[in-house]
């Protein structure tokens, strides 16, 4: 199938055996060709996918205002984390895949994995949010980009 639109991004870290039988062809090519998967959602289609670092179990796929987690296991969808009034432009997971990171113009969600819930929530104040990214060396830093010049840092509180 050819796209018409722009595809924002996608994230094929971890992905099992069960989602694309070409891995081991892949992993000869050192990634070195375009791969594209289907992944089918009950209500239309997604504009941001993001696998849960190391282990690929879940995936996390955003539509509109929602952000779907599918167990790639089961092919369930296990979650809905619902919330944000505008649509979701970005999502990130922390290193170790306990929390996952939304981001749409008007604010940052973090969520828990293990309850689903939003733990913590950023307001834009009329700084547009587009996208986000944790630290690499500072797990509890988010660090999320604009379209301002400053990028504000959340510093993360894992409390419910």
């Amino acid at each position: 199938m050819l796209h018409n639109q722009v595809i924002p991004s996608g994230n094929i870290q971890g992905i099992r055996h069960k989602l694309c039988p070409l891995i081991s062809t892949l992993r000869r090519m050192n990634f070195s060709a375009l791969v594209m998967a289907t992944v089918r959602f009950a209500s239309g289609g997604s504009t941001n996918v993001r696998f849960q670092p190391r282990t690929g179990q879940f995936l996390a796929a955003a539509a509109d205002n929602v952000v779907s987690i599918f167990d790639v296991e089961t092919d369930r969808r296990t979650q809905l984390l619902q919330g944000h009034n505008t649509e979701v432009h970005s999502l990130c997971w922390d290193a170790n895949g306990d929390f996952l990171a939304s981001v749409s113009q008007e604010s940052v969600r973090l969520w828990s994995l293990s309850s689903g819930e939003c733990i913590n929530e950023l307001s834009s104040s009329g700084n547009k949010f587009h996208s986000c990214v944790f630290h690499p060396n500072f797990p509890a830093l988010l660090v999320i980009g604009g379209y301002q010049v400053s990028f504000p840092i959340l510093k993360l509180i894992y409390s419910c």
